[in-house]
């Protein structure tokens, strides 16, 4: 394919002349002169300053430099030159950020950003992003003001605006840019009424033929199977691995197309299974399949991509290559099976699939061990992946996936293995170093919203998932988490939704479906919460899952259920986040003895407990302790626990638990003011768990007090709410839920109907009423992708962190 786009760091200035389209109105010749004269202006000026013109837009004129100190110069110059002009008055905006050149023109989100600066200034200003004023902030002589944050058309996050303060300049006030933007609203408001009335004359013209080609397109959807290793070296099975990974992550970058992860194939061997009946588990049509031979510095790679459906083959090829030629390789497979499955390229997809992650091979291979240690999910391996990432990046200190793995691992080291929590600040500065080197990694953003949530700031990991997702549609890491992202925001609608598309992306995955059970036990819905939590423990068995299904029973008032967990629990080994959740379905089922062995055992196993604010162990054991009038051992733990989490609270932690376990400490030591208070903050905080409340004996000395009372119903109604709305709008969504198995959806007569197989026969039947069978869950299920990706811009952060 034709290489024809670059991407690129750049200054953007964008100047536009005030007030040219009365000036037409007034002498359409003289204007034209004027036009002329800035345009010549703008080049002289460019010329001294290293600045290139891009293009005019009518009265207005895209330029780009290298350097952000030179282009802020440069528009320091122009709007001198016409200090006391009165012909010609410019508003000029400049942003500093990532664009794609195509042979004479710029576009990308910071030239979208820079252009809608420029339109909200006033005559004689510049307007500068948050970007612009980090990068010449040690330029004493360029003097500037915060005129505060703005919400711009089409840009999806807040921007901050500074103002140029320099003699000659008009320095506006914040109520100038307001006045203006909802002038741009009213205008907007108009045009919009106008071409709605347009729209809605031409959409039903051709609704129903548009309808038609939607549904009769097959769906676009591909499972890349592992690749084997076939050169009798167990050595480089990680090459044929982190082979595999790498071409479904080049395949996920078409976003018209469905990719399965990579952990859910992982699980298949083709030459034991059908490879229609692998596609019909992962719910794909076509399956590529591959082997790897390795020789010193060469590789051979045979691929073939069949159409599993109709067992018919759609391409073949055999690359022998040298090592170093191998992301080219990666590169000419997925462009082979875009055109083979006719799915739609646009030039920013030809551009990431045609790039390259490093220059240096041996980075490369070394990255892939790391991968692959980092995937087994194990403490020890867990820190062989970092010793290789390291070595990556000491490699190739530019490779960028290889810091995101660092900030991956380094998280890691703290969320799944109990680290200390520097290791989130590690995380940060690795993730951001990703993506100083590559701004538009997904596997970064993702890396640096999981750091982020878990240090309790979700609104900011919200924004980089949703960034993430915007960037890889297909990465069902970054969707799952954003659906976490929906849950700790209290959206449990969205959050059911991007969980089921995760778990439809990566159907061998246990997390999905551990967290849409947990939605929908929060929900009130425990009869399809019981469903994915079963599934999720099918996939593996996790301690997480375990007290999601102890809570369900619970609030079933099953709990003699709930404690048959208990055994089942410790078969993930006795580690003292397994005791913690032991003790607390014994202190929940009202085994307050049983409760605090555990309790005990797993504080001793938990060398950090005095000082992480997540063991609650400590709170439960002080709780028990207290009633056994064991009052000076029960403080200490009450004590510590309370100056722990309320150190969370101030730091401005957004984990709704620090302020539910305060108001548990409060009632346990009966000061029922204090502990209403703080269950009004958890609620603030989106706290929505009416098990852990109601049936908690940690509330039980307000058990009956108006407000407790209050709260729990306030909770139940919501929930209650938001699970009618989300049965409502599963009207499509319905192709989502467990357990079904759709076989062919079709539109007729204005009604859905799905092909389906009930879990009692074999028999296919059309049922015309799909919402009778997802309350009876009689069928089994193969997800179906669809949803709507969100996008969202980001921030600039900096951590000063170093790492360990």
């Amino acid at each position: 394919m034709k290489k024809e786009l670059t991407r690129t760091s750049a200054a953007i200035m964008f100047s536009d002349i005030v007030g040219y389209t009365a000036l037409m109105g007034e002498n359409e010749e003289h204007a034209f002169k004027l036009l002329k004269k800035n345009t010549k202006n703008h080049h002289d000026i460019l010329k001294s300053h290293h600045g290139k013109m891009v293009k005019e837009l009518g009265d207005g004129v895209l330029c780009v430099f290298e350097n952000v100190t030179e282009a802020v110069q440069s528009a320091l110059d122009i709007q001198r030159l016409y200090k006391d002009s009165n012909e010609i008055s410019l508003r000029i905006g400049i942003h500093y950020g990532e664009v794609i050149c195509d042979k004479s023109d710029i576009y990308g989100d910071a030239v979208n950003l820079a252009s809608r600066i420029q339109m909200i200034g006033i005559p004689g200003s510049i307007l500068l992003s948050e970007r612009v004023h980090q990068e010449i902030s040690h330029v004493s002589v360029f003097k500037c003001v915060s005129l505060g944050n703005f919400d711009l058309k089409n840009v999806n996050h807040t921007t901050e605006i500074f103002a140029l303060a320099l003699p000659g300049l008009k320095v506006p006030k914040r109520g100038d840019l307001e006045k203006i933007l909802r002038k741009q609203e009213k205008k907007l408001m108009l045009a919009g009424l106008v071409f709605l009335s347009l729209l809605v004359m031409a959409l039903w013209m051709y609704y129903s033929s548009y309808i038609r080609a939607l549904t009769n397109e097959p769906e676009k959807s591909i499972a890349v199977l592992p690749f084997q290793n076939i050169d009798n070296n167990p050595e480089n099975d990680f090459f044929s691995k982190g082979l595999t990974e790498d071409i479904i992550s080049h395949l996920s970058k078409i976003s018209s197309l469905k990719v399965i992860s990579n952990a859910s194939v992982e699980a298949y061997d083709y030459q034991n299974e059908s490879l229609k009946d692998i596609a019909a588990s992962l719910g794909v049509n076509v399956i590529l399949v591959g082997s790897v031979q390795r020789s010193g510095n060469t590789v051979r790679i045979r691929v073939q991509l069949v159409d599993a459906v109709n067992e018919v083959n759609l391409w073949a090829e055999t690359f022998d290559r040298e090592l170093v030629g191998l992301f080219d390789v990666q590169s000419e497979i997925a462009f082979n099976i875009a055109q083979s499955m006719s799915a739609r390229l646009t030039k920013e997809e030809i551009l990431l699939l045609d790039k390259k992650p490093t220059a240096n091979i041996s980075a490369y291979e070394i990255y892939l061990r790391g991968r692959d240690y980092y995937y087994q999910y194990e403490a020890g391996t867990n820190k062989l992946a970092i010793d290789e990432f390291k070595k990556a990046i000491q490699m190739d200190s530019s490779f960028a996936l290889a810091w995101a793995g660092l900030g991956d691992a380094y998280g890691q080291l703290y969320g799944r293995f109990n680290g200390e929590k520097f290791w989130i600040d590690s995380s940060l500065v690795a993730s951001q170093k990703a993506l100083s080197l590559d701004s538009n990694l997904s596997e970064a953003y993702n890396s640096m919203a999981i750091a982020h949530n878990y240090r309790s700031e979700y609104d900011r990991g919200f924004e980089l998932l949703q960034k993430a997702v915007s960037l890889n549609p297909n990465n069902a890491q970054a969707v799952g988490n954003l659906g976490t992202g929906y849950f700790f925001k209290g959206n449990l609608e969205e959050a059911l939704k991007w969980e089921k598309k995760a778990a439809g992306l990566n159907p061998k995955h246990y997390v999905p479906y551990q967290i849409v059970g947990w939605t929908y036990r929060l929900l009130g819905d425990y009869e399809n919460a019981e469903l994915w939590l079963n599934k999720s423990l099918e996939l593996k068995p996790f301690r997480d899952t375990y007290e999601q299904l102890a809570l369900l029973y619970i609030g079933q008032g099953k709990k003699s259920e709930a404690k048959k967990l208990i055994p089942e629990l410790f078969k993930l080994g006795p580690t003292e986040k397994v005791y913690e959740t032991a003790g607390l379905i014994a202190f929940m089922c009202g085994d307050p003895k049983m409760a605090k062995t555990f309790f005990e055992k797993s504080l001793d196993l938990n060398p950090l407990f005095g000082r992480d604010p997540m063991a609650i162990s400590a709170i439960y054991l002080g709780h028990i302790l207290l009633a056994e009038k064991e009052y000076l051992e029960a403080n200490l733990y009450l004590d510590n626990a309370f100056e722990l989490n309320l150190q969370e609270i101030r730091k401005g932690a957004q984990y709704e638990e620090h302020a539910f376990y305060l108001a548990g400490i409060y009632a346990t030591r009966g000061k029922t003011e204090e502990a209403i208070q703080y269950l009004k903050i958890a609620r603030g905080q989106n706290w929505k768990d009416h098990v852990l409340a109601f049936y908690n004996p940690l509330f039980k000395s307000i058990h009956d007090h108006p407000e407790f009372v209050n709260i729990c119903k306030e909770m139940e109604t919501e929930m209650k709410t938001q699970l009618e709305r989300a049965q409502k709008n599963q009207t499509l969504g319905i192709l989502y839920e467990f357990p079904w198995k759709v076989i062919e959806p079709s539109i007729a007569g204005g009604a859905a109907f799905a092909w389906i197989i009930p879990a009692t026969s074999a028999q296919a039947m059309e049922v015309p009423d799909i919402t009778s069978y997802v309350a009876s869950g009689k069928v089994e299920n193969t997800a179906v992708p669809g949803a709507t990706q969100s996008t969202g811009g980001i921030p600039e952060l900096e951590y000063e962190a170093k790492l360990p």
